[in-house]
């Protein structure tokens, strides 16, 4: 099915009509579209988990200290893709003031200062 044609039918709120139309297309699909597909996330997948594997390493550390470097993590991967605390604590889905404590505890205010400095000389 074209990405047009599926585009301009109408579903009338069937989600589950929508899931089996595009499963029918891609079972039928001359290509081994399913293939990559499953390829892909496969190599996301075991990717996103060894990244897991080496953030969670002990090393002799406690379980307090791990937690903290996993929330700065966290929080690193957060302003990478966001410019205020506002949208960040909309990701994380906390409170912006936890953002700031938090972006604070962990020495990371720097960053969004920078990064709103940046913003301001492209404007």
């Amino acid at each position: 099915m074209e990405l047009k044609k599926l585009q301009s039918y109408f579903f009338s709120g069937n989600v589950r009509e929508l899931k089996n139309s595009i499963k029918k297309s891609i079972v039928l699909a001359e290509k081994n579209i399913l293939d990559s597909i499953v390829d892909y996330k496969l190599q996301t997948t075991n990717k996103t988990k060894e990244n897991y594997e080496k953030l969670i390493e002990n090393n002799g550390e406690s379980f307090s200290q791990t937690m903290t470097k996993l929330e700065k993590n966290i929080l690193s991967k957060a302003l990478e893709k966001y410019n205020t605390t506002r949208s960040i604590a909309s990701y994380l889905k906390m409170s912006q003031s936890q953002v700031v404590r938090k972006l604070t505890k962990h020495d990371l205010t720097h960053l969004l200062k920078r990064k709103m400095t940046r913003k301001m000389r492209v404007s």
